[in-house]
């Protein structure tokens, strides 16, 4: 008799630890291992007791809940050029899988892809913890890198859910014990445990109820997504053709992008007669002009071989004017009627006596923008194009 409940003490005592091990992982956000020990303590214990079935529900909600979370591999990008990876976070899957800057990606799991959202798309929807085959470019050599997709905890989709048909027989597991829950403690004190799982089952009432409307919604996640691949394709496109206009165009042929400032000086000597040499902090030669006409160069920047990298002309200045604004928005139309009525600017310096503005473009490698110097009764209005760095 006393062997007997010594046992059964023993094993109180160890069903209790195993508790114990159980909240110590959920405080530990390690839902996983919760459930392990609930399913171990629920066992050793020989029925399933409230709070084990509470601490089972809410872990199991969390993970579910992570399913909306979308997948990365811890790179940046840009398709200028292809999709060059711009950047490779430390510690990321794309740091361990061995990708570097300036790889050129392009396939994902056999699919060619040349857009960056695209790609971009195709991570996020990939499963956490999956195995993604991205065929890379790497100095003219082709390579294949094996990635592993890690979840993106700041960053969530509601139609992420629905990739996994798993998570399916997920949500209705979870869906009895909340039934079972709510059922067996309707005859108690409804305490914060109680709101808590009714809150969820709330939420969860929500998703579809049939294994049909899962699949309709999961249908519908797709065609989504597929939309905004077609909707990223049709604007890289877009954007890829402003950016030919914007790295073709030029004040005149006086002065451009990339040639030779002596050649320039040497061909069209009075467009340069009037600009002063400086070495400004970065030890960068540039050349300005300190009282310029319209249509003149305000200043020339040069690179350390003397090809101009970037170039402002004064194209306005008002003496007199009482609606800046008005003369700032005509400004910025008339450049509309050169790239576009449909673009879109940025501003990169804005202040009450200078401001900047450029129009956005992602592909092009160079910039075109306006810059206003703003004086109490004038404004001077000038244009800028540059190389991007």
């Amino acid at each position: 008799m006393l062997c007997l409940f010594y046992t059964t003490y023993a094993q109180d005592a160890i069903a209790d630890l195993k508790f114990e091990e159980a909240e110590i992982a959920f405080n530990n956000k390690d839902y996983g291992t919760t459930i392990a020990k609930l399913n171990e303590f629920d066992k050793m214990y020989g029925s399933v007791t409230s709070k084990s079935l509470y601490l089972n529900i809410v872990s199991q909600y969390k993970l579910f809940e992570q399913f909306y979370n979308v997948s990365r591999i811890g790179a940046s990008f840009n398709d200028k050029k292809g999709i060059i990876i711009t950047e490779v976070f430390p510690n990321s899957p794309a740091s361990s899988a061995g990708l570097l800057k300036n790889d050129i990606i392009t396939k994902f799991n056999e699919i060619k892809i040349s857009n960056a959202d695209e790609f971009i798309e195709l991570i996020k929807f990939s499963t956490a913890n999956t195995v993604v085959k991205l065929q890379i470019v790497r100095n003219d050599n082709i390579l294949e890198k094996n990635v592993t997709v890690e979840m993106n905890k700041e960053l969530r989709d509601d139609n992420k859910i629905y990739y996994d048909d798993a998570n399916f027989d997920k949500l209705v597991n979870l869906k009895k014990k909340i039934n079972s829950y709510l059922n067996a403690m309707k005859t108690e004190e409804i305490d914060d445990k109680f709101r808590e799982i009714y809150n969820i089952k709330t939420k969860l009432d929500l998703l579809p109820l049939s294994k049909n409307s899962w699949f309709e919604a999961k249908q519908k996640a797709e065609i989504e997504s597929a939309n905004r691949i077609i909707k990223a394709k049709e604007l890289q496109e877009k954007d890829k053709a402003l950016a030919a206009k914007i790295d073709s165009w030029e004040w005149n042929e006086k002065i451009k992008i990339n040639a030779n400032y002596q050649e320039l000086k040497e061909d069209f000597p009075e467009f340069y007669k009037n600009l002063k040499k400086q070495i400004s902090n970065e030890n960068k030669v540039y050349y300005y002009n300190k009282k310029p006409n319209n249509n003149e160069l305000m200043n020339v920047s040069l690179s350390a071989s003397g090809k101009v990298e970037s170039y402002m002309i004064l194209k306005e200045f008002y003496k007199q004017t009482s609606d800046k604004n008005k003369e700032l928005n005509k400004a910025l139309e008339e450049l509309k009627e050169v790239f576009g009525n449909d673009i879109t600017f940025y501003e990169e310096i804005h202040n009450e006596t200078y401001k900047r503005y450029f129009i956005n473009c992602k592909s092009s490698l160079s910039k075109i923008g306006l810059s206003f110097i703003i004086y109490q009764d004038a404004i001077n209005i000038s244009i800028i194009k540059s190389m991007i760095e």
